[in-house]
């Protein structure tokens, strides 16, 4: 028998007033909407994977010439042409006392569920970081708009409006425009990954078995409000031309599992089939007809791999 939660074993009707009893069955009712959409959607994509097995579909092969067969190092000097300098090795990675790093995280695991791997279009899945552009650009968009309040304040409508109009729309625009660089980019049908942006530091590429991700410490939020993971990617290899000291990229939204980077890693095998939890995700950009980076159209090797009607995936065999 399965236990209850403890906001199903602290629920008591009897204790609500009229207005929390109109709530709770108003957000029952929004639950419940929102999984029989679901359950529907999980039919139809039943129904159509059915379609594409009995029509053999699911199965057929299509040209994968656009996939790299390179080894690592093939791949690592097609990444010394690309940044135009030749690799060095960085330095063995210790951190201090204080910094609670550990890792690196693995890279294989035997035996894991693959629940999700984040933004992917099927070519390129990302990373993003914290410290990025996006970071820079809010805070421009909130000083922008504490200007135009007080410009308006002091009834200067020009000045005030012009600010304004940067908060809201010039500022949308900037972060669209360096949205791309604020993420790693994991191509795999190249086998390399771009680096992050930022403004002292330019990205560069690099053979994906050359990112090592560490775990930091776990931050743990007030009154019960769960806990957010620290992770950080440091490079084994520099290019000679970029850097003197050995980046380091803190990841943002709370880092990334275990299992999360295992499945980076098995994205990156070309001798391996995509796993079916990024479908849903390459199917959604299908649709916007847009790259992970949102700076292109919707990847043209991987448009074969989709029913133009249903806009769903109807090869994951063959992949």
């Amino acid at each position: 028998m399965n236990e209850l939660s403890e906001e199903e074993t602290s629920f008591k009707p009897e204790q609500l007033t009229i207005e929390e009893w109109d709530s709770h069955l108003q957000n029952s009712s929004e639950r419940g909407r929102k999984n029989l959409k679901r359950a529907a959607q999980l039919a139809i994509r039943s129904k159509n994977r059915r379609k594409y097995s009995a029509s053999g579909v699911n199965r057929e092969e299509l040209d994968r010439s656009y996939l790299h067969h390179d080894n690592y190092e093939v791949r690592k000097a097609k990444a010394e042409q690309l940044n135009g300098c030749q690799f060095k090795p960085a330095k063995s990675y210790k951190p201090y006392i204080w910094q609670n790093w550990r890792g690196p995280l693995p890279s294989k695991i035997k035996e894991f569920i693959p629940i999700g791997l984040g933004f992917c279009d099927g070519k390129t899945t990302t990373l993003q970081v914290n410290l990025s552009f996006w970071a820079m650009v809010t805070i421009l968009q909130v000083v922008l708009f504490i200007t135009a309040i007080v410009y308006l304040s002091d009834f200067q409508w020009f000045t005030g409006i012009v600010c304004g109009l940067l908060s809201i729309w010039g500022c949308n625009y900037l972060r669209k425009k360096l949205h791309p660089l604020d993420y790693f980019q994991f191509n795999r049908h190249t086998g390399l990954v771009k680096t992050p942006h930022s403004l002292l530091r330019c990205s560069f590429y690099i053979p994906y078995e050359d990112l090592a991700c560490y775990s930091g410490t776990t931050i743990q939020g007030a009154r019960s409000g769960g806990s957010v993971g620290t992770e950080k990617i440091r490079v084994t290899q520099i290019p000679k031309r970029y850097y003197l000291f050995t980046p380091s990229f803190i990841l943002a939204k709370g880092g990334i599992s275990d299992e999360h980077w295992v499945l980076i890693h098995e994205f990156m095998d070309t001798t391996k089939p995509l796993k079916s939890c990024v479908n849903e995700h390459i199917e959604s950009y299908y649709i916007k007809d847009s790259n992970v980076a949102g700076d292109g159209p919707f990847p043209e090797e991987m448009k074969p791999y989709l029913d133009p009607d249903d806009k769903q995936v109807n090869r994951w065999h063959v992949w």
